[in-house]
């Protein structure tokens, strides 16, 4: 389906779905866990440095979106990125974001290079490279 065709309710009903699970900070630091392989929620947990019962409710909301694919192994689940677009989606999402942060940067650098001084927003992207932002 080209892209300008109008979608259809069922299908943006999905797409908001899969927007909306994907635009909370924990689930997205457990998607960037899971990039190396398949996880137990134990070894989540570890990475993570976020409660049990918390990972177990994030990989349960992305196993039921369809992101991620849940296997039983004994007495533990083990977690896996069931579809491997989501690393693709991130990574257009990341160098939009990117690009803009190194837009901020270089106009914020031009005003502080003729005003000799610095804004507060300029202080606060000090610590952001441009090229470097959004790396975790």
């Amino acid at each position: 389906m080209p892209v300008n065709d109008p979608l259809p309710p069922e299908l943006l009903a999905h797409v908001a779905r899969l927007f909306h699970v994907l635009g909370d900070e924990s689930r997205l630091a457990i998607l960037h866990i899971l990039m190396s392989g398949p996880m137990t929620v134990t070894q989540v947990v570890q990475a993570s440095g976020k409660g049990q019962a918390n990972v177990s409710k994030h990989l349960g909301i992305m196993a039921d979106a369809g992101i991620l694919a849940r296997t039983r192994k004994g007495t533990q689940a083990i977690y896996a990125v069931k579809d491997q677009l989501v690393f693709k989606l991130c990574d257009l999402v990341c160098g939009s974001i990117r690009r803009r942060l190194d837009e901020q940067v270089k106009r914020l650098s031009g005003t502080t290079t003729n005003n000799k001084r610095q804004t507060p927003g300029a202080m606060r992207l000090q610590g952001f490279a441009p090229g470097t932002a959004g790396n975790s």
